[in-house]
């Protein structure tokens, strides 16, 4: 691998607010609010560590698109084997409703075990939507572990053509 110096930060904020005056003589507010902030730094196999990357806007022509995360480029050609995934996200860009990009992994081809198998049970990102999942912390065989035979990140918009960006940031060591 080249000497690629990775690092990133995760900020994740939504507030919702609640406000209720139905008879009441002053109205109340409730406010639902998560909130996650993860710095990565560039280090091999420990927790919150990155020193690989996949990052590309992909137009997805009414097919699948199968990426092999221990065979991978990064977004300037460099070759990169993913041992865990700490960060994941696949944003949709086209705003056709009906337009989703369901994201799985493949029965038989690879699996990964921390997506789900195929379409039937596949997550699925609305149009101008966000999926995404982060594991910031997990060291040894749990978490978003990847593998010589434990591989496949595939989104598939299924018979529409949809354009996506898909970020991917993890370790090369488990």
């Amino acid at each position: 691998m080249a000497a690629q110096v990775i690092a990133g930060t995760t900020t994740i904020n939504a507030s919702f607010v609640q406000t209720d005056s139905t008879g009441l003589i002053t109205p109340i507010q409730a406010q639902g609010l998560i909130q996650f902030i993860n710095q990565f730094n560039n280090l091999t196999g420990t927790a919150n560590g990155v020193d690989t990357l996949y990052a590309a806007q992909l137009t997805l022509a009414a097919a699948a698109t199968h990426i092999n995360l221990h065979a991978a480029t990064d977004i300037l050609g460099n070759s990169v084997v993913f041992a865990r995934v700490r960060f994941w996200a696949v944003q949709v860009v086209t705003a056709t409703a009906g337009f989703i990009v369901n994201i799985y992994t493949r029965t038989g081809t690879d699996p990964v075990t921390w997506l789900p198998v195929t379409t039937t049970g596949a997550l699925w990102c609305t149009p101008t939507g966000v999926v995404m999942g982060v594991d910031p912390n997990s060291t040894s065989t749990n978490g978003y572990v990847v593998g010589s035979s434990a591989y496949d990140f595939t989104v598939d918009p299924g018979g529409n053509t949809v354009v996506c960006n898909l970020l991917i940031a993890g370790n090369s060591a488990a």
